[in-house]
């Protein structure tokens, strides 16, 4: 598939002793994210994570998160699996969702998942349109 989709992954911090250090590292990345945010003008966010809890959560920025497109998507993508849907709450003033991965879907259901989430990503595409014109992300292969 191509795509003129981005990806920025944040790692982390190992746990210090030194809070300043995390709180410098965190502005760091947010000044980064922005940056790339207003350079490629991205439309939607998509954060996923892991959780301790079995099951899917999908947190979207949407006011009424059941009329998200991607909810519904992933509502009919993921039916067998236990969805839980909620409104995230966030500062951010852009479309943004959380797709949050409890041990199974990160373990044994993995494929299933790492399938279902780069056709979200296609199917966001065409709902929110890309950038014509974006020349870094030609003829890039997913």
């Amino acid at each position: 598939m191509l795509s003129k989709s981005h990806a920025l992954i944040e790692k982390e911090p190992k746990q210090t002793e030194d809070p300043q250090f995390a709180e410098n590292a965190l502005s760091e990345f947010r000044s980064s994210t922005k940056e790339l945010i207003d350079e490629f003008r991205i439309k939607l966010i998509l954060a996923i994570v892991g959780r301790e809890e079995p099951g899917m959560e999908v947190l979207t920025s949407q006011n009424d998160p059941e009329r998200d497109p991607a909810v519904a998507f992933l509502r009919k993508k993921f039916a067998e699996f236990n969805l839980r849907v909620s409104k995230l709450q966030t500062s951010n003033e852009m479309q943004s969702i959380q797709i949050g991965l409890g041990p199974d879907e990160r373990g044994f259901r993995r494929e299933q998942v790492v399938s279902g989430i780069v056709d979200l990503i296609g199917q966001m595409n065409m709902v929110l349109g890309s950038v014509e014109g974006d020349e870094g992300a030609g003829g890039v292969l997913d």
